[in-house]
């Protein structure tokens, strides 16, 4: 463990093995990514059938690019410190896949859509009369931002992918100056690299989802409560609204309490007044929320408080062994067709109940929902080209691609957490909320496309790697000791 710190640190106690259960559990974590997804691939989403050779060739085309992109970043890494190629380079590339790329919405993004159009001509009715939105009262946030865009750009759908650009693009910035509060600038710089030119990160712009403008308020959220105390009442609204377009707010929120009583309380000498300020965020969060529900409540507009609805029914479905945690119809039909909120819990609960009586199974589930989720191809390469339209080699190219680009994240975020130094006190609130998320998701439904929730913190984590530790440094740090040693030996008697 004293490959962790050095001997200079000298936090409370509980404070350092705080420190400790956290690198370790995500050193495991990204360990385990590391040795599965070399070897796991789904053959569901390859142009070939995946027979013994060809598992071997994918293992080393793998590898192989891993290396090269090691390679190009030693070239490259003096050569790229400007923010604006940076962003220039992240918004042409998406502008152009979104002009290229003819995606369509399609299910719940359809909907949304269908509902946002309804919503930009005054009309509500969505809300009672959509069965998706009886059930998923909470896409009510989404639909609300998209129909205002509607009403400012018109119903357009390439005018809403271009929005997901810029946004997208803003993404890139929040990481980099994200980066520079937490390390530097040139990790800084890497990491919103790294976000820029990942693929799932580029495709997910051409699909109408809520992934994009949620991660930007989540991340805009996380780069104030690092800049200051103050900031703390505007991180809770923030968090509302983030969480009013898609729903990951508890995650956040038990990470900055946890990160600000554990990691930040012992060194502030007005314990209390931090300890008043830290507090306004969860009290501004839960307070604006329900007066959002009282308002929408009051006028009609749902039936129901929108953030309470079905909140059985991921995890009935996270359960699932036979489907690894995924959607399936049959829970559905089991759970969603049942007319009441009341028997939509009742039957929800019933199935988790059946699920979680067999420890044997649930084990099996773990490692299964494990190895899917942080393993598999990102699907959001699927939901964002038509396979049937697509030749054979691009789809190998967009996922295999994508395949080598993650596996080099993952490395370089797991060497990163093993470098032996005093981490920065920061470095723990991004260790939580990846920690975090994992553990919520082997217990929800899973989809592979959630990852880009937490792909500017596995960037952040590994650029900090890659940019110290890239083969030519570590040759460079042998020959430095070896020298040191032989000249020791010269001046020994």
């Amino acid at each position: 463990m004293n490959r962790f710190f050095s001997t200079s640190d000298e936090s409370p106690i509980l404070v350092r093995l705080a420190k400790y259960f956290l690198l370790s559990v995500t050193a495991l974590f990204f360990l385990g990514i590391a040795i599965i997804s070399l070897f796991y691939f789904n053959a569901g989403y390859l142009p070939f059938e995946l027979t013994i050779i060809g598992s071997v060739l994918l293992v080393l085309i793998t590898l192989l690019g891993v290396l090269l992109l090691g390679f190009l970043l030693i070239q490259l890494r003096s050569k790229i410190h400007s923010v604006a190629l940076l962003l220039g380079v992240a918004f042409l590339l998406r502008l152009l896949w979104i002009l290229l790329v003819q995606t369509e919405p399609e299910q719940d993004f359809l909907k949304m859509y269908q509902a946002a159009l309804r919503f930009s001509e005054g009309d509500f009715g969505f809300m009672t009369d959509s069965r998706y939105f009886v059930v998923s009262p909470y896409q009510l946030g989404f639909v609300l931002y998209e129909g205002l865009l509607i009403k400012i750009i018109g119903p357009s759908v390439i005018g809403l992918k271009l929005i997901n650009v810029i946004v997208s693009t803003v993404t890139v910035y929040m990481t980099y100056i994200i980066g520079q509060r937490i390390f530097d600038k040139k990790v800084a710089l890497l990491s919103g690299w790294f976000v820029a030119l990942y693929i799932p990160n580029i495709v997910l712009t051409s699909v109408l989802t809520n992934q994009i403008i949620a991660l930007f308020i989540f991340l805009a959220a996380i780069y104030l409560f690092l800049r200051n105390n103050r900031w703390f009442p505007v991180v809770g609204f923030l968090l509302f609204i983030g969480n009013l377009t898609r729903p990951l707010a508890s995650i956040l929120l038990i990470a900055f309490l946890l990160y600000g009583l554990f990691f930040q309380l012992p060194s502030q000498k007005k314990k209390l007044t931090y300890l008043i300020l830290l507090a306004t965020i969860p009290l501004t969060f839960f307070v604006s929320g329900k007066l959002t529900d009282q308002v929408l409540l009051a006028s009609d507009i749902t039936e129901v408080p929108i953030s309470t609805v079905n909140p059985y029914w991921k995890l009935a479905l996270g359960l699932n062994l036979e489907t690894e945690g995924h959607w399936n119809r049959e829970d559905y039909q089991t759970v969603n067709t049942l007319e009441t909120q009341v028997q939509r819990d009742a039957a929800a609960k019933k199935l988790i109940h059946q699920r979680t009586k067999n420890p044997g199974d649930l084990a099996k589930l773990m490692v299964k929902k494990f190895k899917r989720m942080w393993n598999d191809f990102d699907s959001s390469i699927s939901w964002a080209t038509d396979f049937k339209e697509h030749f054979l080699l691009k789809k190998l190219l967009l996922f295999l691609g994508q395949k080598i680009q993650y596996y080099f994240l993952i490395l370089g975020a797991f060497f990163f957490i093993l470098k032996p130094s005093n981490k920065k006190a920061a470095l723990f609130l991004l260790l939580i909320i990846i920690f975090g998320y994992a553990l919520v998701h082997q217990i929800v439904e899973i989809q592979t496309r959630y990852r880009y929730f937490i792909t500017p913190f596995v960037a952040l984590l590994s650029a900090g790697f890659w940019l110290s530790y890239t083969p030519g440094n570590l040759w460079q740090s042998l020959r430095s000791k070896n020298s040191d040693q032989l000249a020791k030996e010269a001046d020994q008697p």
